[in-house]
């Protein structure tokens, strides 16, 4: 959830020692899968996604072959299916199986946003980000895609009002400053702008 390349690789060190205690525990595998997967998504870029995305979805498949039943590991493919594949049906065959399964596990609901707005549903895309927020209201991911989903809709003025209210909950946040630049660029900001995506790069 820090989404910094040295608290992914924790993360996935913290798994694999799970997964070594007790290869059969399905969240461990889903974990590991959102681990790689984010390791190598845009916004971290720490490995090539052709290295790490694979990792994530092989991952995935070891969870539901232990459980099919698990949210968490539908959800995690549906990123993979997203992200890297782009196969939209796939994708969202995912997160509909996974929110069925727990209609309360708040990333799928930030991931199957992130598939309404690649297919330009935006109404529907921030409708499931503030139902991830209800269920989650201290997640700083959560808050950063809805940051990242007002700008696209430039609505640059929510943006900056969201990231201050999620810098009083974490001011050392990466995405949310690099949310707060570009939006203040749009601005014709261009020295709040600079500060704040400065202050991104010496936190990424």
């Amino acid at each position: 959830n820090r989404r910094t390349p040295d608290a992914l690789q924790r993360a996935i060190r913290c798994f694999e020692e799970a997964i070594a205690q007790d290869p059969g525990y399905p969240l461990a595998h889903a974990g590991l899968a959102d681990a790689y997967a984010l390791l190598a998504s845009i916004h971290v870029g720490a490995i090539a996604p052709k290295v790490g995305m694979p990792k994530a979805i092989s991952a995935a498949n070891r969870a539901l072959q232990i459980d099919p039943l698990l949210a968490e590991a539908h959800a995690s493919l549906g990123h993979a299916r997203l992200w890297y594949e782009w196969n939209w049906p796939a994708a969202e065959q995912c997160f509909r199986r996974a929110l069925e399964l727990n209609p309360s596990y708040a990333p799928a609901r930030q991931w199957y946003s992130a598939y309404l707005q690649t297919i330009d549903r935006i109404d529907d895309a921030l409708d499931e980000l503030r139902l991830a927020l209800e269920l989650d209201p201290l997640s700083l991911v959560i808050r950063a895609a809805l940051q990242a989903t007002l700008y696209l809709e430039r609505q640059y003025g929510k943006v900056i009002d969201e990231s201050k209210k999620t810098l009083e909950l974490d001011e050392t946040f990466v995405l949310t400053y690099f949310n707060l630049g570009r939006a203040y660029t749009q601005m014709k900001m261009h020295r709040q702008a600079i500060s704040d995506l400065k202050k991104a790069c010496e936190l990424s």
